[in-house]
């Protein structure tokens, strides 16, 4: 990676990440459709949850956006262990991050989904898709930190190909639990919660497998995963931020909620179209470009931990040309590759 040309990296990072976008906004749009069928109540109680899912995959991103950003770091010094041991905590964190929301969601299901905006006639349906989702919540939460941890190794490839076959997995059980074919009984709302959560655990699934087999680089232990608070804060420092960033949508979409909602419960399924053709669009045309630069980047960092200036700032020069990440290095900065900081 310290050797091979900064565009052909790039690419290679970047393009795995975009097409796995593609498909991950096409299942969406599917999904929206398969839903849709039963009626404007069973959309209508998918928009209710949909913050509840922002919100999870905003804090599965910041962990693993962090972790990546630290492991590429510290694999860039030299300091393999002390990556192992990140790795370990960033799923420490995704574990237990997961089982808090769940808890939360768990004990207090009717008034969150009151507060975002459920009717009395949407709640039930609201209920029993939640329940079931959040059931799986480390499910959910697991495959944006794992997908980061392998990239952070230099495998973009991996999870490209994960996520594309849960994407599919998703959309083949779909019909199959919502409206029931052969042997299995129509769940509605249920099955399509079920589906998600079957999707996810295959991902999750998967990647323990590799993870077990050692055939990612990682090589972790049980100490791997004690709870090691000053790496919690090395992964929110870069993390932290992007969950920020990726939480602004959920209120935003629990404000819209609400005010819809006040007019009429089908005002509900309606914006849940629009938003279904807002989030294809905005990942297919927008966040593909960010994603592209940005994602093809992350590992890039570790050319810094290498002292190679030259072709880290070739790598930022590159990046700058993509209007989306405007990202500039700071004068002055310094680098303590042992510890795997920048100050």
């Amino acid at each position: 990676m310290g050797e091979q040309p900064i565009g052909k990296l790039l690419m290679k990072f970047s393009l795995p990440a975009v097409i796995a976008m593609i498909v991950n906004a096409t299942y969406n749009i599917v999904d929206t459709v398969f839903v849709g069928r039963l009626g404007y109540e069973a959309i209508a109680a998918l928009t209710v949850v949909w913050p509840i899912q922002l919100l999870s995959m905003a804090l599965s991103v910041g962990i693993g956006v962090g972790a990546n950003s630290l492991i590429s770091r510290l694999l860039g010094a030299g300091a393999r262990r002390e990556a192992n041991r990140a790795a370990g905590q960033a799923i420490l964190l995704g574990i237990s991050s997961g089982a808090v929301l769940m808890l939360v969601i768990l004990i207090w299901t009717d008034p969150i989904l009151r507060l975002l905006g459920a009717s009395t006639e949407i709640l039930p349906l609201s209920r029993a898709y939640i329940r079931i989702i959040i059931w799986g919540g480390v499910l959910v939460f697991l495959p944006m930190i794992l997908n980061n941890l392998v990239r952070a190794q230099g495998n973009p490839t991996l999870p490209m190909t994960i996520m594309v076959i849960s994407a599919f997995s998703n959309i083949a059980l779909d019909p199959i639990l919502i409206f029931g074919l052969g042997p299995f009984p129509a769940m509605g709302v249920r099955g399509a919660a079920i589906a998600t959560v079957i999707a996810r655990g295959i991902v999750v699934v998967t990647y323990f497998i590799y993870f077990i087999g050692a055939r990612l680089g990682y090589r972790l232990t049980f100490s791997d995963f004690i709870p090691a608070p000053r790496i919690w804060t090395r992964i929110y420092a870069v993390g932290a931020p992007t969950v920020a960033i990726q939480i602004a949508p959920s209120i935003t979409f629990s404000v819209a909620n609400n005010i819809a909602a006040g007019f009429s419960p089908v005002c509900l399924p309606a914006r849940h179209r629009h938003h279904s053709r807002y989030f294809a669009v905005d990942r297919l045309q927008l966040r593909c470009r960010k994603i592209e630069a940005c994602q093809g980047n992350h590992p890039q960092s570790r050319n810094y931990c290498y002292l190679i200036d030259n072709r880290f700032h070739s790598t930022i020069s590159v990046i700058c040309t993509y209007p989306c990440c405007c990202v500039q290095p700071r004068p002055g900065i310094r680098r303590d590759c042992s510890q795997g900081i920048t100050h």
